[in-house]
């Protein structure tokens, strides 16, 4: 017992000492273990901070590290992530870039983003045009000299074909279904006299379609009644269907509201060419002969736009009606092409007067647009090589084969 005893005492006596020695200065030993945790400090540092330090990692930064990282840069961090950027990061993410990150997106280009479009492929911005891709992708950036730019026609497709529908007709309501299943943005003339509140139409502009003015009461006097109601319900309207094709005694009115007024003379829109107040179109053919004004625009490299008033059926007479197989079946093939822009007036037609009003060196391009002209809407642009700019903001190379560059900006350059 006494033996015990003794072997107690000597313990408790080396514990003091070793308590005792923890409070001095250790200037002369690099190899002691000054911090009494029990572990061997061999890296000639002091580790006086009165944290707890179980990580084997230099930490003299005062706060809890224990999450085997490294933590040198005097914030908060415990998200588990690696965080040596100096600035403030709470989200959870991997943000490396240098920048200040708070838009909740992944931003890891190392510039600022803050003007609502999208940049995030560390490139360029990237406009939201609405504008369908064409092509294959994977086509790599030109690598020439600075210059060499032109714009695509119809965006890059071979031509281009709009469908419109006039007089708010039963035949289109009572088909409806068939119509949507196409899958491709319509444009609809509605006339005021009519009803213009189902709530087909407003769906219909919901999902792309457009709704377009026919007039109050079918005649040029009305186009501003026409349109006042319209746009209560459906806001801004930018094309007119001149009532039985007289865009002559309608352009005053439509000048003041819109920026085209379609025709029913037949003939095919070309680049760069034709009157925006007198836009060629044709009545709908029935039967097998429906789809040669679409297969003329695509052999001749134009834009052809179908006037339809309804359908065979129906109870309020449309005319020239059409047969609903001959009108799908023509949708479908010019579908099948894979090479034809199909959309509305306004889009398409947006296209072909930006491109109809551009002036193009070969390193940059401006234009004037008309009034009334709707914003969002863009060009295709190629170049020889360099950069593209719009208001000093470096534009993204699309591996479609172009550049999609905005019509809101008012110009482009190339360097």
């Amino acid at each position: 017992m006494k033996h015990i005893l003794l072997i107690i005492l000597m313990l408790v006596a080396l514990v003091a000492l070793g308590c005792g020695d923890s409070g001095g200065s250790d200037s002369t030993e690099s190899d002691a273990d000054s911090d009494g945790d029990g572990d061997s400090d061999s890296d000639g540092d002091s580790d006086s901070d009165g944290d707890s330090d179980s990580d084997g990692d230099s930490d003299s930064d005062g706060d809890s590290d224990s999450d085997g990282d490294s933590d040198t840069d005097g914030d908060s961090d415990s998200d588990g992530d690696s965080d040596s950027d100096g600035d403030s990061d709470s989200d959870g993410d991997s943000d490396s870039d240098g920048d200040s990150d708070t838009d909740g997106d992944s931003d890891s280009d190392g510039d600022s983003d803050s003007d609502g479009d999208s940049d995030s492929d560390g490139d360029g911005v990237v406009y939201d045009c609405g504008i369908p891709d064409i092509g294959d992708g994977g086509k790599s950036k030109p690598s020439g000299s600075a210059g060499g730019l032109k714009i695509l026609n119809w965006a890059g497709f071979k031509g281009a074909v709009s469908y419109t529908f006039d007089d708010n007709n039963s035949s289109q309501l009572n088909n409806w279904d068939t119509l949507m299943g196409l899958d491709v943005n319509f444009t609809f003339y509605l006339q005021t006299n009519k009803d213009i509140s189902n709530a087909k139409w407003k769906q219909a502009q919901d999902k792309g379609h457009e709704i377009g003015n026919h007039t109050g009461s079918h005649d040029c006097g009305s186009i501003a009644q026409g349109n006042q109601a319209l746009e209560a319900i459906y806001g801004k309207i930018y094309t007119l269907a001149a009532p039985n094709g007289d865009t002559a005694g309608c352009r005053n009115g439509a000048q003041q509201v819109h920026f085209i007024d379609r025709n029913v003379a037949g003939g095919i829109v070309k680049p760069g060419q034709g009157d925006a107040f007198d836009l060629s179109s044709t009545i709908a053919a029935n039967g097998n002969s429906f789809n040669q004004h679409a297969e003329s625009a695509r052999d001749q490299g134009g834009w052809g736009i179908y006037c339809i008033h309804g359908f065979e059926g129906g109870n309020d007479g449309a005319y020239q009606p059409i047969s609903l197989d001959a009108f799908t079946n023509g949708v479908k093939a010019q579908k099948g092409h894979g090479d034809m822009w199909i959309d509305s007036v306004v889009n398409i037609g947006a296209y072909w007067m930006g491109q109809k009003s551009a002036t193009a060196t070969g390193t940059s391009l401006t234009w004037n647009l008309p009034n009334n002209f709707p914003e969002g809407k863009c060009l295709r642009i190629t170049v020889d090589g360099g950069d593209v700019y719009q208001d000093n903001q470096k534009v993204a190379w699309n591996e479609h084969g172009y550049y999609e560059v905005s019509l809101d900006k008012g110009e482009v350059t190339v360097k």
